[in-house]
């Protein structure tokens, strides 16, 4: 991974169920429910060096200020395009 490339993010999320279902929906890709340290959060796929991140209920790894809002960051995924069926269901 080069050095001017994105390589972790926390999304801030309200139901963690519910985002890893969405988010394995539209990844193609198991979200995995993780826990450590008392803190539970969706680990995203990737493989090796490849970018990733995690989503968070509340808080993340800078404390509990960082919460879902229409005015946060963009993010822009690639995704299969039979993904839109797995989301209806």
């Amino acid at each position: 991974m080069s050095a001017d490339t994105l390589c972790w993010t926390d999304i801030p999320v309200i139901n963690l169920d519910r985002a890893i279902k969405f988010y394995s929906a539209i990844l193609g890709k198991e979200v995995r429910k993780m826990s450590e340290a008392g803190f539970e959060y969706g680990l995203l796929p990737h493989e090796e060096q490849n970018a990733s991140g995690c989503l968070c209920v509340g808080g993340d790894s800078v404390g509990n200020e960082n919460q879902p809002s229409e005015t946060g960051p963009l993010f822009i995924f690639r995704w299969k395009a039979d993904s839109m069926r797995q989301l209806k269901r």
